[in-house]
């Protein structure tokens, strides 16, 4: 099921991370180039999902996502 269909009555709430960002990739890949679509998919599932993946989207109500990213930051030596 595409969560970004519009129409969708599908509660967000509940969705787990993974299931966002496979229907994400799905919706970009044909909208930006292959180059961009390759990068966002190895940042996605190398960093994002490895520790998000089976989190509810509820779950980032109480989540620090700076906190996240400056621990990326700093454990990878990536600039963001």
């Amino acid at each position: 099921m595409n969560i970004f269909k519009k129409g969708n009555n599908l509660t967000l709430w509940w969705v787990r991370f993974r299931r966002l960002t496979d229907n994400w990739l799905l919706y970009k890949k044909h909208k930006i180039k292959e180059s961009t679509y390759l990068n966002y998919n190895y940042i996605i599932n190398t960093y994002l999902n490895k520790k998000f993946a089976k989190k509810r989207l509820s779950y980032f109500l109480d989540y620090d996502m700076n906190e996240f990213i400056d621990s990326l930051k700093k454990t990878y030596q990536i600039k963001l």
